[in-house]
């Protein structure tokens, strides 16, 4: 009986030193768990950063390249108005030497 007791007694320290293993198991599942759930939000959180700077930086650009752009068509503007003042002015003086030399023709 004793023997018996004693062999009850182990598979019952057993028992015990087995659900204890299990929680500590347990235990070290549910932490690691937290410190996952904890790393994917740090990782998600610095994704949609990354994403919202990469957002801003391409507006900026966007904002440069308009920018450019309507500087580059009022550059252009001012060219063709030089290029016709030029012309303009070409002709003017095209008229003036041809009327300077039909008066030149006349008083010969």
């Amino acid at each position: 009986e004793t023997r018996e007791a004693a062999s009850e007694a182990r598979r019952g320290e057993e028992a015990r030193e087995g659900e204890a293993r299990e929680e500590a198991a347990e235990a070290r599942l549910m932490e690691a768990t937290k410190q996952h759930l904890e790393l994917q939000a740090t990782a998600e959180a610095c994704l949609e950063a990354a994403v919202r700077q990469g957002e801003a930086q391409e507006a900026v650009a966007a904002a440069r390249l308009d920018e450019a752009g309507r500087q580059l068509e009022a550059q252009e503007e001012a060219a063709e108005a030089r290029l016709a003042a030029a012309a303009e002015a070409a002709q003017q003086e095209a008229q003036r030497l041809s009327i300077s030399q039909e008066a030149d023709f006349e008083a010969r």
